[in-house]
């Protein structure tokens, strides 16, 4: 049985991602960038999006579906990651 890794949204976006990255990689052969952005688009509906600037974080756009925000998954590989933002983005990006 493999080891599950939890993604949990209210915590940074880089310790996601770190997490994210120690899944094991997918037969389909998704690259750490098509994580990477697959998670940000994520965390973009979850939080909102902003800029940073040199005063801090901007923000620019408000979360689309901040419940997100509360939310974690736990995953054991790549593909079950990617299937599940699939499902949870209106518009997922072509993997």
């Amino acid at each position: 049985m493999r080891k599950r890794i939890e993604i949990e949204l209210q915590l940074p976006f880089e310790e996601n991602i770190k997490r994210a990255r120690a899944l094991p990689p997918s037969p389909d052969g998704h690259t750490d960038e098509e994580l990477a952005s697959a998670l940000g688009r994520l965390f973009e509906l979850a939080h909102g999006r902003s800029v940073r600037t040199t005063l801090g974080p901007v923000a620019i756009a408000p979360a689309v579906a901040p419940f997100l925000a509360r939310s974690s998954f736990s995953f054991s590989t790549r593909c079950q990651l990617l299937a599940a933002l699939r499902h949870q983005m209106p518009n997922p990006p072509k993997l």
